[in-house]
């Protein structure tokens, strides 16, 4: 894993937190919320 601050280059943040946000705001389950950090992120 890349350290901290090289981790952000490495993913598109902007998609990231929309679909984070959206993923949310739709009802996500607590017991999956895992799976919402960055580091799980696929397109």
């Amino acid at each position: 894993m890349p350290i901290r601050g090289e981790f952000w280059t490495l993913i598109d943040t902007l998609a990231w937190l929309t679909q984070t946000l959206e993923r949310i705001a739709a009802g996500w389950q607590a017991s999956h919320i895992d799976a919402l950090m960055p580091w799980n992120f696929k397109k």
